[in-house]
């Protein structure tokens, strides 16, 4: 039977893993926190499908930073058996490589599905909300 306080923390790990990831361009690790098949919505105008189309989509994204920082809120769990949402509000900075590029700063709020796999949890969709995004020079 599974344990409820062993499922949360894991379910957590996924959204910390998923930013840390990112932050820290670990792309194997970063793919351990999909399913397959998963869904991305919100990044693009369309949706993306597959963790390997998601993946180089960040990479190509991400690598063009010096340096970046997802800010997690407190991730708001529910678990339904082997499956489970995940309400996060973030900020995430983007420092550009050279000086007098643009810092650019998105608040939102992530809403992920995941479910229960063999691996552990894995996110199954993904949904970036953004509330507000800022632009500004950065001096270096």
């Amino acid at each position: 039977m599974p344990n409820v306080r062993e499922d949360h923390l894991a379910i957590q790990a996924v959204i910390v893993n998923y930013a840390a990831g990112i932050d820290e361009q670990a792309w194997d690790a970063y793919r351990e926190c999909f399913v397959p098949d998963v869904e991305m919505l919100g990044f693009s105008a369309e949706p993306m499908h597959g963790v390997e189309t998601w993946v180089a989509f960040v990479e190509g994204v991400i690598t063009r930073y010096r340096a970046t920082q997802h800010l997690l809120g407190v991730p708001q769990i529910t678990i339904a058996g082997d499956t489970a949402t995940i309400r996060t509000p973030l900020q995430a900075l983007h420092f550009p490589k050279e000086a007098g590029g643009e810092i650019f700063s998105l608040w939102g709020t992530y809403y992920t599905e995941v479910a229960r796999t063999p691996d552990g949890w894995r996110m199954t969709q993904h949904r970036l909300d953004t509330s507000a995004v800022r632009h500004e020079k950065w001096e270096g």
